[in-house]
Parts: structure tokens; sequence; C-alpha cells
């Protein structure tokens, strides 16, 4: 591994250590339990007329390597949903919907090395 590779899983590590939210990614059949970083993003799309649409998303900052069902790695999907637990990691304090905006896919990269996956939602719900 080259110094850039184990400086990024480094800052990854810290990352998660001391900003860490509990969580449970929904598939349609699976439930899998991991460590996120919370996060926001901001949209800004033409909706015509010289006028522009916002939009806002709560994001979930997870390791790609994380995303595995049935031995198969995948990508997240609109649809799917994210618990998010409580300090314990027991308790679902709120849950989120991947969700695709227009133009915009429900994931993106997070930073150049592709060490950290960020998943756009929305809050659907609050326990």
């Amino acid at each position: 591994m080259s110094f850039f590779n184990d400086a990024i899983s480094w800052a990854r590590e810290q990352i998660h250590a001391t900003a860490p939210v509990f969580i449970v990614y929904r598939t349609d059949g699976d439930s899998l339990p991991m460590t996120a970083t919370k996060g926001a993003s901001d949209f800004q799309a033409e909706a015509g007329d010289e006028y522009a649409a916002e939009d806002h998303t709560i994001d979930f900052l997870v390791n790609p390597a994380d995303l595995v069902a049935a031995s198969t790695s995948f990508k997240p999907k609109a649809g799917h949903e994210i618990d998010e637990l409580d300090g314990e990691g027991g308790n679902v304090v709120a849950t989120y919907r991947i969700t695709a905006l227009p133009g915009v896919p429900p994931w993106a990269w997070s930073g150049q090395s592709r060490a950290m996956m960020r998943i756009h939602t929305r809050q659907v719900g609050d326990e």
C-alpha cells in the first residue's frame, strides 16, 4: 500500500472514531449494521424561467466495503432506507430514505480517492 493510501485509510478511521453515527442500511431483503459519518449536501438546479430550485439532503458517508449483502457488493439505490441509531447503537432515532434528485444519482464518491461513499437521503420518520 502506498503512503497516500495509508493516509486515506488513517483519515477514514479518524473520522469514524471521532464522529461515528450508528446506522442500519436496509435493502429490500437485508439489514446491514455499520458506522457512518453524517453530513449534508445542497443542490441547485434550473427550474425554468430564470429561477433556480434549491434542494438539501442529509448524507451518510460510509465505507463502500461495508455495502455487501449475500456475499455481493452493491451500490446504494433510491428506495433503500437507513435507520439512524442512538449513541448506544440500539434504538432507532430516525429513518431516512435514499433519494435520487433530478440529474443527481443517489450516491457519490467522497473525495478523489473513492475511499468513502456519500449517500443522499431524506428523513422520512422519527421514532
